[in-house]
């Protein structure tokens, strides 16, 4: 799997493994490490850019690195898990542009269709008839017109909007915040299952354990 994974992928990864190093940490060495995205990855350089506090954790948990990495890329492989980080073409340039943009994003299922038509559904948990029956009217004339449905998968309205979409034929993306091993709720993974097997996508910024 990692075969399929480009340099500055593996590099982020190791970096996203030093639990140290968050995501705005990891943008700002990416604007001052260039060269990161085409070689072996210097971990003194990366450390000079890091404050004090975080340099302490760094060197505690630099020796682990390859084998977190490892485990990683084996989780992938199982779950079939694509990468997508900031610098890549198909990165969605409106993700780009808001503050903090997550420098990878892991992609089960498809995201080749042209997802920027697209728009999100979002809403309560606890939700009345009034709101189940607008959400079901409005994401039916969506997938009309070939939008392509955002949500989160929760419970609620988010569900009812991925569940609409399904019973339309239009491909969704689950936006989950968490890693792939945690899926919430659990009551939804075989709405999970569904997204991915009808050609859709579920969408994390974490890594699977996270």
């Amino acid at each position: 799997m990692s075969k399929n994974f480009s340099t500055l992928d593996l590099n982020i990864l190791r970096l996203k493994t030093i639990n140290s190093i968050g995501n705005i940490t990891i943008l700002k060495i990416l604007q001052n490490y260039p060269e990161i995205s085409s070689e072996k990855i210097d971990y003194q350089r990366i450390r000079s850019l890091l404050l004090p506090k975080q340099q302490q954790k760094f060197d505690s948990q630099i020796n682990r690195v390859e084998e977190n990495l490892e485990k990683v890329l084996n989780n992938f492989e199982k779950n079939q898990i694509n990468i997508l980080n900031i610098r890549a073409e198909n990165y969605p340039h409106q993700l780009k542009n808001i503050f903090n943009p997550p420098v990878q994003i892991y992609c089960k299922g498809d995201l080749s269709f042209p997802f920027q038509k697209s728009i999100a559904v979002v809403g309560t948990r606890k939700y009345t008839p009034y709101g189940q029956n607008y959400s079901e009217e409005f994401v039916t004339e969506f997938s009309r017109h070939n939008l392509t449905i955002i949500s989160g998968l929760a419970l609620g309205i988010d569900s009812i909007a991925h569940i609409t979409a399904l019973k339309n034929s239009t491909k969704c993306i689950g936006v989950v915040g968490s890693g792939f091993d945690f899926i919430y709720p659990a009551s939804n993974v075989r709405l999970y299952e569904r997204i991915v097997e009808n050609g859709g996508a579920i969408v994390s910024e974490y890594l699977p354990y996270e």
